[in-house]
């Protein structure tokens, strides 16, 4: 990795996300039935408030794109889906996120005695942890200054998942902020996330990410 190519980390209080009650209600396969669950999930997010260690990190890089090429300097990666997110930019950011080893272990532990809380608890760490990476995108903007395009995540579209080891070795993930790879490259702790986002000169044309995602089948599809 280049000298002049700095990571840098980000951490934020639990207390200050704005955690989505419908959208744990979303990840519970359960978006009309919020009120009918409000109670559960009341509960469990008592229970869990002091289960998270948001820890973050992120890096600037400039980004080359030629047809579905990307080069990143550290490295390169083919992708339709990221070379159109990231047309208009001259820089991008790479990111990991993790909200912590304890919300597994809360879910481990629930799925042998109450497999609806642990339905919950696996819900709340998907909320906590976009609302974490949220966060960091919008520090970020507002750090450099400039507008942002959505994030993309390896696996994501045609993204592939290997990428995460380009990522990983970049961001020096496990020394940061203690994320693992296995050897399918899934990350440890699980609710953790690597990303990608470019900056922009103007406003991005914010759309519904579902309604251009090519996931037809996804059980977490918002409406358009």
């Amino acid at each position: 990795m280049q000298k002049n190519f700095v990571a840098e980390q980000f951490s934020i209080d639990i207390k200050k996300l704005k955690i989505r009650r419908s959208e744990i209600a979303r990840y519970m396969y359960a978006k009309n039935a919020v009120e009918k669950i409000d109670g559960l999930i009341s509960e469990c997010l008592f229970e869990c408030e002091n289960c998270f260690d948001l820890r973050g990190i992120y890096m600037k890089l400039p980004v080359n794109v030629k047809e579905n090429v990307l080069d990143f300097s550290v490295f390169k990666v083919k992708s339709n889906g990221l070379a159109k997110l990231l047309k208009e930019s001259n820089e991008a950011v790479l990111f990991g996120a993790t909200i912590g080893h304890d919300i597994d272990r809360l879910i481990k532990r629930y799925s042998h005695i109450s497999p609806v809380k642990a339905l919950t608890f696996n819900a709340i760490g998907t909320e906590v942890l976009e609302c974490f990476c949220d966060e960091l995108c919008n520090f970020v903007k507002e750090k450099m200054n400039t507008n942002i395009t959505p994030r993309f995540s390896p696996g994501y579209g045609d993204l592939s998942i290997e990428i995460q080891k380009d990522i990983s070795k970049v961001l020096e993930l496990s020394k940061n902020i203690g994320i693992t790879l296995t050897q399918n490259l899934a990350m440890v702790p699980s609710k953790s996330v690597t990303a990608i986002f470019g900056t922009i000169c103007g406003e991005y044309d914010k759309k519904n990410k579902c309604s251009e995602c090519n996931m037809q089948e996804c059980k977490f599809k918002k409406n358009k």
